[in-house]
């Protein structure tokens, strides 16, 4: 369901939140990791989200989550220390940066 490299100044624009504040910004992100990870349930799947959505915006997160670590290798520890299960693909070989 996404969460790398959210810009928060971008949710100043936006009509609801109008706010670039994370404290501001961090439950509308939750209702909507909420919700969706329910529709990837439903469908049988297995909800993943990447390193951020733990370690910068401290969401809460179904244990059955798995959280891609991509940054830093010490940020595997910090996933699962905080019980998450981790796919670990270190941009360091493989980022593909196309904007």
């Amino acid at each position: 369901t996404g969460g790398d490299e959210i810009k928060a100044f971008a949710y100043n624009n936006d009509e609801t939140i109008k706010s670039g504040d994370k404290e501001v910004i961090r439950p509308y992100l939750q209702k909507f990791l909420d919700y969706a990870h329910q529709l990837v349930r439903e469908a049988g799947l297995t909800p993943m989200v990447w390193e951020e959505m733990v370690l910068d915006w401290g969401l809460e997160l179904g244990k059955d989550v798995i959280v891609q670590t991509w940054q830093e290798s010490s940020n595997v520890n910090a996933v699962v220390s905080k019980g998450y299960k981790t796919l670990v693909g270190n941009y360091y070989y493989f980022y593909l940066d196309c904007g």
